[in-house]
């Protein structure tokens, strides 16, 4: 007697095509960091689970809502009318060969002292996720420091674009959730572009810290 076992299939989604593939390739990849970094581990069910709820607030993010008035408050970009504000300066050099990453952030406080800080990150998959490390370490950094009101300032138009409008992009989902879980530490924050040559500290900071990693 032959036994066929049945194998169940994905549930339907309603998603387009492509989206779920892309949700599951990336949630596999976290998976697997997970394991590996933090002795971690998920079930394919929770795994699958995560990459359908992802895949399916991506798809309802594309949707431009009828009424704008519903659209979440975006935060203010333009520069704080007070000094007593202080400003980072945020920015990332990636290594596409090694899929590495160097990350530098400046903060000039209120004193007119100023200070540069950098980090490094592996598995780093494009420019704008590196960039979006930086952004979300140098948050993290602000916070340990007991500062409550912060400027943050990038030359990665895309990213300071995504989250003056709470924005979402596949790529970076949970970066961004986390930055912006981040920004309820503050009392005050804001983000704004400004262009490369205007964030050349933090630049050759973040050069240096991945300099140092080849």
């Amino acid at each position: 007697m032959k036994i066929i076992r049945r194998i169940p299939s994905l549930p339907l989604v309603g998603l387009g095509p492509g989206t779920l593939t892309a949700s599951i390739c990336w949630n596999l990849w976290i998976v697997r960091n997970q394991l590996t970094f933090q002795k971690r581990d998920f079930s394919p069910e929770e795994t699958l689970s995560k990459a359908i709820r992802e895949a399916r607030e991506w798809s309802l993010a594309q949707i431009s809502p009828i009424n704008p008035k519903l659209r979440p408050p975006s935060i203010n970009q333009d520069p704080p009318p007070s000094t007593d504000v202080p400003c980072m300066y945020t920015d990332a050099a990636w290594n596409a060969s090694i899929g590495c990453a160097g990350l530098g952030w400046i903060i000039d406080d209120t004193t007119s002292s100023s200070s540069s800080y950098s980090a490094t990150a592996i598995f780093v998959k494009s420019p704008l996720f590196a960039e979006t490390l930086a952004m979300r370490r140098a948050m993290t950094s602000a916070i340990d420091k007991g500062i409550t009101s912060l400027l943050i300032l990038s030359d990665s138009q895309i990213l300071i674009k995504l989250l003056n409008t709470r924005g979402r992009k596949l790529e970076i989902a949970g970066l961004l959730n986390d930055i912006y879980l981040l920004s309820n530490a503050f009392n005050a924050i804001q983000f704004k572009f400004i262009p490369t040559e205007y964030n050349d500290r933090a630049d050759s900071v973040a050069k240096q810290a991945l300099y140092i990693m080849s």
